[in-house]
């Protein structure tokens, strides 16, 4: 008969093998605290000033409630006035044909930068766009400011159309300087010109 050379009685016990915590309850207990923290954030806050043991505060006065701003139905209730005796502007003149200048015996005196242009004076440029509805609301920032301006439509000899939004004119360099200066004081860049 065969033999079990076996121990059988020193047999030791194997260690019971921990069991690892499964992904599921590490996802558990981090949804259970997202929950509990977007719970809190949502929370309203007590009002500053309210009292907390419960009691009523005195009705001191009535908060005025707040009306409903509504712009459209403003505009649509509001009435306009237009002028309608305004005399209508005038026809443009015929321009006279240019007549060769004379040429002059003496030199001419050395231009200073404080005389005015032969039409009267300075032009302050604002900006100069292609589109007219970005001339338009310069024109109307510029408005705010308390600043007149007006719209020219120029056609280049390459056929593009540029829109300039101008100030003035003024009647000498200083006064469009000091425009100008009021311009970049509220962030808007401008070119003093001689009126043409």
């Amino acid at each position: 008969m065969t033999r079990d050379y076996r121990r059988s009685g020193a047999t030791r016990p194997s260690p019971k093998r921990q069991q690892s915590r499964s992904c599921v309850w590490w996802f558990l207990f981090g949804a259970l605290l997202g929950a509990f923290g977007a719970s809190l954030y949502w929370m309203p806050e007590p009002e500053v000033g309210a009292e907390t043991d419960g009691r009523a505060a005195p009705a001191s006065r009535p908060v005025p409630v707040q009306p409903d701003f509504q712009f459209p139905a403003l505009l649509r209730d509001a009435e306009v006035e237009i002028e309608t005796d305004a005399p209508p502007p005038p026809p443009p003149a015929p321009r006279p044909q240019p007549e060769p200048p004379p040429q002059p015996q003496t030199p001419p005196p050395s231009a200073s930068l404080e005389r005015p242009a032969a039409t009267g004076g300075y032009v302050v440029q604002a900006g100069s766009f292609k589109r007219n509805a970005d001339a338009e609301t310069l024109r109307a920032e510029l408005g705010l400011l308390g600043l007149s301006s007006r719209i020219e439509r120029v056609t280049l000899d390459s056929g593009a159309v540029y829109h300039r939004v101008r100030l003035g004119p003024y009647a000498n360099k200083a006064d469009a300087e000091r425009v100008r200066a009021q311009l970049q004081r509220a962030g808007k860049d401008g070119l003093t010109l001689p009126a043409r």
